[in-house]
């Protein structure tokens, strides 16, 4: 964070990330000690959304987002989809990295990896139909059966 931080960039990242209002009801606001000696203890989703809102303060460029909804309840996790919409509107190139399928609801491209190797690379829609595709060896007997 700047030495300088601007009050009005802090509180507009904290409203993109769905935080402000968890702000505002802590016992100091905005000046309230997280963590350590006489801090507030916060929950792991609160947690990544406060570093959710921490990457929006300023102008991104770029956002990268390891598994950012690990800790997020339902709540959380609308935030965060949220929050990345927003960051597409103001033209954020955003990479997400995940294990959870709601997050590709807000993505382009897809990248599929394990360990280490990229097995598909493409627009979100065809990745994923290649994905859930009847496999080729499955007969058009077991094809109509798993269909009804």
């Amino acid at each position: 964070m700047r030495p300088d931080p601007n009050p009005e960039e802090i509180i507009k990242a904290a409203k993109i990330a769905g935080i402000h209002e968890l702000i505002l009801s802590l016992p100091n606001g905005y000046d309230t000690t997280i963590g350590g000696p006489g801090g507030v203890t916060l929950s792991g989703g609160q947690k990544q959304l406060l570093g959710l809102a921490r990457a929006f303060y300023g102008h991104t460029k770029l956002l990268v987002l390891d598994e950012p909804n690990a800790n997020l309840d339902s709540n959380g996790e609308a935030c965060l989809i949220n929050a990345i919409g927003i960051a597409r509107k103001q033209n954020t190139t955003t990479v997400i990295i995940t294990h959870k399928l709601p997050l590709l609801s807000v993505v382009d491209k897809v990248i599929l990896m394990s360990d280490g190797v990229i097995y598909a690379m493409g627009p979100k829609d065809e990745i994923l139909s290649k994905l859930v595709a009847p496999s080729s060896n499955t007969t058009e007997d077991e094809r109509s059966s798993a269909n009804g």
